[in-house]
């Protein structure tokens, strides 16, 4: 068996509910995707399994000599198979499972933790303290210079390990569960004529009783005034918000099923404008008219 080098930064298991066309053999394995290059916005079929949709050895630990490779084979193998679950008892629009529902905690957990936000936002923090804390002003030009390159190296390395570190956190899955499991679950379901669209970061948050847009997070939030966003499909969207004041307290998503609602076009254009601005890079839909729509957004 080759080992994983180039590694999914958006799972194929995901990916393939958003294909073009699932009974087309041609289109069952592609989506449309735009994007922005310095020359205009790109509109581009392009394979699920794509090396445009991968990153060379993003999860590999070359020190574990067991195997370097078993965090994405964790994914692959055990994780992302898991959606099929998800989406089949969904498309039922029934009563939900325990089973389900711990399943997608689970998923929305490891959608998080997995992004190159997260990722990126620990190498970014490792860089400042690093920098303030090792920087004096006796020194030269040229030892600031080596100083920072090997800074950056090492936050680079630090900011992977502690990323794969919370994949393993017992904890901090407990307390995310805990806060994403205490709110209002609820299935927005697509019209005619709008879907919903998904990024290479799928999922979003909103400090919405604040209303302001600058709260906007491609990470999800388990604070009190967070409503998170999650996409699951162009026909679905679950929306993870606050139960409203005098609501009673045994309420959360063990104790009520969500619901499933019809989204207004409104809140679909929303929900889409706000997956456009937490991208990484690329929005996805198996609608060309729809990623060109939306590309004006970014």
């Amino acid at each position: 068996m080759s080992n994983p080098v180039k590694q999914h930064l958006v799972p194929k298991a995901y990916l393939k509910h958003f294909v073009i066309n699932p009974l087309d053999p041609e289109m069952r394995s592609m989506v449309w995707h735009g994007y922005k290059t310095d020359h205009g916005s790109r509109v581009e079929k392009v394979s699920i399994n794509a090396d445009k949709l991968k990153m060379a050895n993003f999860y590999t630990m070359p020190e574990d000599l067991e195997d370097p490779y078993w965090v994405e084979r964790t994914f692959s193998n055990v994780i992302e198979p898991q959606y099929g679950m998800i989406m089949g008892e969904l498309g039922k629009e029934e009563a939900f499972t325990v089973e389900w529902k711990a399943t997608m905690l689970g998923w929305l957990f490891y959608s998080k933790y997995r992004n190159i936000t997260f990722r990126k936002s620990i190498e970014s923090f490792l860089k400042w303290y690093h920098v303030g804390t090792t920087f004096s002003s006796s020194m030269t030009e040229e030892e600031r210079v080596a100083l920072k390159q090997d800074i950056e190296a090492n936050a680079a390395e630090s900011a992977k390990r502690m990323q794969i570190e919370t994949f393993e956190n017992a904890e901090l899955i407990s307390e995310f569960q805990a806060a994403i499991g205490s709110k209002e679950w609820i299935i927005l379901k697509s019209r005619k004529g709008k879907s919903f669209i998904t990024s290479d970061e799928p999922g979003f948050s909103i400090n919405e009783y604040i209303g302001d847009p600058a709260n906007l997070n491609s990470l999800f939030a388990g604070n009190v005034a967070a409503s998170n966003y999650f996409p699951f499909s162009p026909r679905y969207c679950l929306l993870i918000k606050p139960y409203e004041m005098g609501t009673p307290l045994d309420w959360n998503v063990w104790s009520r099923d969500p619901q499933i609602v019809i989204a207004s076009g409104a809140d679909i254009d929303y929900i889409n404008a706000c997956t456009c601005r937490t991208r990484a890079k690329y929005i996805f839909s198996q609608s060309k008219e729809v990623v060109q729509e939306y590309l004006k957004c970014m």
